[in-house]
């Protein structure tokens, strides 16, 4: 997983350079995403800045007629006509999604012009020297911080009513209205903030670059993970990657015992099929008898522990216990062998039939991840696994053999043959059940 993950992480190109207009991307298609990923992380702070830009609005047209009601008039027309209206078309811009390409120019715009409404108002109505100043800062500090517009975007939006100021200054200490300490003054606050704003700004634009790549990165190596998980699931049972996933390695390392039923099944003929027809014919005939054992052992919850050659270990209540799981198991044989038969009967032919045969045995067994540190496997261990095995090496084609410890966990089956069998590994002679299946 942590190698799979590495390599995705390398597919965001996320080193940093110094472009002509300011911080980006060296690939191009890396900086395109991120300017459109940009867009909609800043849309929050866009619209409380215009949220916050009409009241103020609302404010200062409110004045007109409670501070200076003479020049309410000459205050209402510039502030309501365009003021207003372009605030509010920059805020609804937000919420249009194919127009929010358009949100940091429009949003750009719209505070020049509030800069620029503002300078020209506070200078024209009031006589206090730091008004213009004071309202330049204020709306400096919008365009730098609130609304997240890039360095070079906010330098633009400021900058023409950072000369404005200079014009008025200019102009009223040519007018002596300002000293010379007043003007290099009211000059110094507005460049510091401009300079300290473009600096906060930057830091911000970087502080967003990053939480960019680190979100590109971690969503990548969760894909990376979706895909591992969906690849180990094609070798370990889904339960077994559940079981992996919510209790971890470790917990998976210690092992439990579980009574459960395990079933055994293998092709009969497949030796005489395989020098007869040869590999590729062979390797058609296996696909079609793993996929169908898989499909069949998951619509019973089971778990497909082991396909060698043309056999196949099924266990039933591990590792989810159930308390059925002799009476699924059988089930499960029955159903199983009666796919597997249909798959058999299409393949064979004449002088190399295919059949299939299963052995079904319960007990106890230590079920658990088992092997060395550099390879594990998920396994179990009991005598019911081996007496599965024994029984499926003794059954005929279409035959289930049960052993005495199923059957005491289920109906019995009038049909089933009772048959003693001394089976390798067992010192008494087990009372097997026979049952066939035959095809519906």
């Amino acid at each position: 997983m942590r190698v799979q993950a590495s390599a995705a992480s390398e597919t965001v190109d996320s080193r940093l350079a110094l472009g002509r207009l300011g911080l980006r991307f060296r690939d191009d298609a890396t900086e395109a995403d991120y300017q459109g990923w940009r867009i909609g992380v800043s849309i929050p702070f866009v619209r409380v800045g215009m949220l916050a830009s009409a009241f103020i609005w609302l404010g200062v047209a409110g004045s007109g007629f409670l501070i200076v009601p003479e020049t309410s008039y000459r205050i209402a027309l510039p502030v309501f006509f365009p003021m207003l209206p372009l605030v509010l078309a920059a805020l609804a811009v937000t919420f249009v999604p194919r127009l929010r390409p358009a949100v940091m120019p429009v949003t750009a715009f719209v505070n020049c012009i509030a800069g620029l409404m503002a300078i020209w108002l506070v200078h024209d109505l009031f006589a206090v020297p730091a008004a213009a100043p004071a309202a330049f800062i204020m709306v400096a500090y919008f365009a730098l911080t609130i609304f997240r517009l890039p360095p070079t975007l906010a330098s633009l939006a400021v900058a023409p009513y950072l000369l404005l100021l200079l014009v008025f200054l200019v102009g009223d200490y040519r007018a002596a209205r300002l000293n010379t300490v007043e003007l290099w003054a009211y000059t110094l606050m507005p460049m510091m903030t401009v300079m300290t704003g473009l600096l906060v700004c930057a830091v911000l634009e970087t502080v967003t670059r990053q939480a960019y790549r680190s979100e590109r990165v971690i969503a990548q190596q969760q894909q990376a993970l979706i895909e591992e998980r969906a690849q180990l699931s094609r070798f370990l049972a889904p339960e077994v990657t559940r079981m992996v996933r919510e209790r971890g390695i470790e917990a998976t390392l210690v092992p439990e015992t579980l009574t459960l039923t395990a079933l055994c099944c293998d092709l009969r003929g497949f030796t005489a099929y395989t020098e007869t027809h040869g590999a590729p014919q062979m390797a058609l005939v296996l696909r079609a008898y793993y996929e169908t054992i898989v499909a069949v052992a998951k619509r019973y919850g089971a778990t497909v522990k082991d396909f060698a050659g043309d056999g196949a270990l099924i266990l039933v209540g591990a590792p989810i216990a159930r308390a059925d799981h002799a009476e699924v198991g059988l089930q499960l044989a029955r159903e199983l062998l009666i796919a597997v038969k249909r798959i058999t009967d299409a393949m064979s032919r004449e002088g190399a039939a295919l059949g299939v045969g299963a052995g079904v045995a319960s007990g106890a067994c230590a079920v658990g991840a088992i092997g060395s540190q550099s390879r594990l496997e998920y396994t179990a261990v009991g005598s019911a696994v081996n007496l599965a095995a024994r029984l499926c090496s003794r059954a005929q084609d279409a035959e289930i053999l049960i052993a005495p410890a199923t059957a005491a966990q289920v109906p019995r089956d009038p049909a089933w043959r009772a048959q003693p069998m001394q089976l390798r590994g067992f010192g008494e002679p087990l009372p097997i059940l026979i049952e066939t299946v035959r095809p519906e």
